[in-house]
């Protein structure tokens, strides 16, 4: 997808409304990044 188009298409967000999709992009891949540190840092339960 060109450029200008991740710049121009608006998808609706829960919370933050109306935003790109270069936006929602690079939010998704930072939440899930987020989200992965948590589980790196969470002790495994011995079974």
């Amino acid at each position: 997808m060109s450029d200008s188009k991740l710049d121009t298409y608006l998808v609706p967000h829960p919370l933050l409304g109306k935003v790109t999709l270069r936006e929602i992009l690079f939010f998704t891949i930072l939440h899930t990044e987020v989200h992965l540190e948590i589980l790196k840092n969470r002790e495994m339960p011995i079974c």
